[in-house]
């Protein structure tokens, strides 16, 4: 590092005029009020960048094991205690109407809620539609076709027959500690059951959103985020893959 010279004598050092006393004051002034105005817009960049920055954040990602992109989790939420019913809050579109004629349902085009909720382990979980082609089936763990229909479902996926990029969610709901097969955790890992599974809530808010009327029953989803099809009943393997590729398009 350079040493800093030594100031010259003051007897060699010419006398500022007067007349410029004033300028080189207002001259400072100036530039010290410029470097404080500067000092407060970087302050105001800087906290405006940590300024709840949630909603630019990207969810985190669980991979669902028949494919896609996964089901999706709010980045500002935070996990909860295990249980085998959670909350679930809706937002966005309206619910589904409950379905009533599979051939002629008026929710194909339409456009479903996002549904957020917990798995049964506490983990926050996301259904949303769009991004990825999804299958949302609702399951109840005392229904006896529910307890013919997973089997189905799994043998489907081992033969490799879901279409690719099909994201596979389900859905614990109707949940009742005095029927049979509870709890659902439970009756879903003894089933083989792998993929991402919503607990649904003391009053059934998730099956509510996507207007469920029975069980097992299948919500379609493309890619563009509307209905394609729902189905409601117990379905043999070929008929299943004949309705899910059929709603696809497939």
């Amino acid at each position: 590092m350079s040493s800093p010279r030594s100031p010259k004598p003051a007897e060699k050092q010419p006398a500022s005029p007067t007349s410029n006393s004033p300028r080189r004051g207002l001259m400072i002034g100036a530039i010290v009020g410029g470097l404080v105005v500067i000092a407060l817009v970087v302050a105001l960049l800087a906290s405006g960048g940590d300024d709840d920055g949630g909603e630019a954040q990207s969810p985190a990602t669980t991979t669902a094991a028949g494919g896609g992109s996964g089901t999706t989790t709010p980045p500002a939420t935070e996990a909860v205690a295990p249980a085998e019913q959670q909350p679930v809050t809706v937002q966005g579109n309206a619910d589904l109407v409950p379905l009533e004629d599979e051939d002629d349902d008026a929710a194909v085009g339409v456009t479903p809620p996002v549904v957020d909720g917990y798995t049964f382990d506490g983990t926050p979980m996301r259904i949303a539609p769009g991004g990825t082609a999804k299958m949302v089936v609702f399951l109840a763990h005392w229904c006896p076709h529910c307890n013919r229909e997973i089997p189905i479902i799994l043998d489907w996926a081992e033969q490799g027959l879901v279409p690719e990029g099909l994201e596979i969610i389900g859905v614990a709901t109707g949940t009742d500690d005095t029927a049979p097969n509870y709890p659902p955790s439970t009756w879903l890992e003894d089933l083989g059951w792998n993929y991402p599974t919503l607990a649904d809530s003391p009053e059934f808010r998730a099956a509510a959103a996507y207007g469920v009327s029975g069980f097992p029953f299948f919500v379609i989803v493309g890619e563009d985020g509307t209905v394609l099809g729902r189905f409601s009943g117990e379905m043999e393997l070929d008929r299943l893959d004949a309705t899910v590729r059929e709603a696809l398009g497939a």
